[in-house]
Formats: structure tokens, sequence, C-alpha cells
């Protein structure tokens, strides 16, 4: 949910290699959550969309994953890997007639 907050950013692509690449790491849709009595580790897999600034869009991704996660259950968040799976075509903006 964190993730879709984030303009620039795309769901990854779920086909059979990534579904494989998941079941292999642990990841459900391209998240993987390791959890600990006070904290927890996040690994997210997405895609960036064409035009996006990567590096203000990685840490924009771990300072909501991070907020998100503290606020429903009171963990800390102690490190985000982002790995972005390609780019994704940019969003069409809607044109007013």
């Amino acid at each position: 949910m964190a993730a879709g907050e984030i303009v620039g950013l795309a769901p990854p692509r779920i086909d059979l290699r990534t579904r494989l690449e998941d079941i292999i790491k642990g990841r459900i849709d391209g998240i993987r959550v390791d959890i600990g009595t006070s904290e927890a580790a996040v690994d997210i897999l997405t895609r960036v969309r064409y035009g996006a600034d990567i590096p203000e869009l990685t840490s924009l991704l771990r300072e909501t994953i991070a907020k998100r996660i503290w606020e429903m259950t009171g963990l800390r968040v102690v490190e985000v890997n982002v790995t972005f799976q390609d780019i994704a075509p940019p969003i069409e903006e809607a044109t007013i007639s």
C-alpha cells in the first residue's frame, strides 16, 4: 500500500519468472518482510516510471514504508532494500478538451 502512494512507481511485472523468483526469495508479489521482536527489514521489487528521479523515489519509498510499518505495528524498520525490475512507460496526463 505504501508503494502505491508514490507517484513515479509502477507495480512489478508478475510473470512466471517473477513468480519463481518470489518463491525462491520468499517474497509475496515482490515484497518480503523479515520481522523480529522489535524490528523489521523489507525487500521490495518494483518498477520505476520513465523520467522519474530514481534516487528521490528510492528515498521516499524507504521513508513511506518505514512510517507505515511503524504506524501499523510499532516495529522499527532497520532497512528497506529496493530493487527496480525495469522501467515502465510514463503515465499519460489527461488532456482537458
